[in-house]
């Protein structure tokens, strides 16, 4: 391949539908533009949902390849690495690619195989408490062992690359996923659910509806008998009906119930705004992107420490946060730290201003990309790689 011609990127992943692993190869391809060309393996062939969110003009194949899966014998093995040569960059994606990188690791020599980076995402609790079985570990160990970096999107993730797979730390690079900090600044219309507005004058005290367990929504309810009428708690997302159920019994004893609201579906990011509270009593399943996005959206956030689930996602709120972390273990814990914001409109302003400052400075995704792209192009050895805001 001539020194002017553009970069090529071979991207290996188990599934290409929506979800953390396909967002972080869809953001880079996106943003390094039309001058670069990507080839996308899916191992699941049928899990191509997130395909159309890659920009349209930017080339992108589905090259034949050999499966992902299977036994790591050294002929499997050498037909994964047959198959990347050609590429200027490698990137890997998740366990269902960690073959890929052995083969990687064992045959780059010999097929004079581009730099390899490996992306690694929040490891599932059972791996996180033990590190995964021998074979896993030990496996992982060697399978990293000529990658030029793993980029891994958690503290908790960064901490099993280090001391459970043994990486070396210049290998290892923590860029965690990041939010649109400006799009999340931007306050919402009042009137942006179909179902009710928010009315000027009015608080909410906000929760997912897979962010909150019974027991949760139910002291939430409660808190609103201690709350003028202009407090309201608004479930988001779609709730199942126990827990509509335990809620709206609590609100009809209390005679709050015109005061709970269940938006139904709905997209969360475009409503967070509009919250005065974000309480929370179970980690939501898009944990790290819901905390920071609120704090883009300066909102404060309730949330519990001392269980279970929660990782490194306790320590993204600000300092100013910290006193509204809500033991657990403690009754009435969470209905306090929720009174005392909504009871101090000047402490409630200054924690959501201090969150937005730190999502702008740790959590915007324009800055984690950035990082992620300068490695890429450090690798690529100085072939055509604009991003698409060069090229505008």
């Amino acid at each position: 391949m001539s020194k002017g011609s553009a970069a090529r990127v071979l991207h290996l992943l188990a599934g290409f539908d929506p979800g953390a692993e396909s967002a972080r190869a869809i953001a880079a391809i996106n943003a390094l533009g039309k001058q670069v060309s990507h080839a996308v393996v899916s191992e699941d062939r049928a899990a191509r949902g997130a395909t159309g969110q890659i920009l349209k003009g930017i080339a992108l194949t589905w090259p034949k390849f050999p499966s992902l899966e299977g036994k790591p014998w050294p002929g499997r093995l050498k037909g994964l690495a047959a198959a990347m040569a050609g590429y200027d960059l490698i990137c890997t994606y998740g366990w269902g690619a960690v073959d890929a990188a052995m083969a990687h690791t064992l045959f780059a020599d010999v097929f004079k195989l581009a730099p390899l980076v490996h992306h690694e995402f929040d490891p599932d609790p059972q791996e996180l408490a033990s590190g995964g079985s021998f074979s896993r570990r030990a496996y992982r160990k060697i399978a990293f062992g000529r990658s030029a970096a793993i980029i891994v999107a958690s503290p908790e993730a960064e901490r099993m690359a280090l001391e459970i797979w043994q990486q070396p730390r210049t290998r290892v690079r923590l860029i965690p996923e990041g939010v649109d900090t400006r799009a999340y600044a931007a306050t919402p219309p009042r009137d942006v659910l179909p179902s009710f507005i928010k009315r000027k004058g009015e608080g909410w005290i906000g929760t997912l509806a897979d962010g909150v367990d019974a027991k949760g929504l139910v002291t939430l309810v409660s808190v609103l008998d201690q709350l003028p009428d202009e407090w309201q708690v608004v479930v988001l997302g779609a709730a199942d009906d126990t827990l509509r159920e335990v809620a709206l019994t609590q609100a009809e004893e209390l005679e709050v119930d015109h005061r709970l609201h269940f938006t139904g579906p709905t997209d969360v990011s475009a409503v967070i705004g509009l919250c005065d509270i974000l309480a929370l009593s179970r980690p939501p399943a898009e944990l790290a992107t819901t905390i920071a996005g609120a704090m883009a959206a300066s909102v404060p956030l309730v949330m519990p420490h001392g269980v279970s689930g929660w990782g490194a996602a306790l320590a993204m709120p600000a300092s100013d946060n910290g006193p509204f972390l809500f033991d657990a273990a403690k009754p009435n814990a969470m209905a306090a730290a929720v009174l005392g914001l909504a009871q101090d409109p000047r402490s409630c302003n200054r924690v959501g201003k201090a969150n937005r400052d730190k999502a702008r400075e740790q959590f915007d995704a324009v800055k984690l990309l950035a990082r992620q792209l300068a490695l890429y192009r450090s690798l690529l050895g100085g072939k055509p790689a604009a991003s698409a805001a060069e090229e505008a």
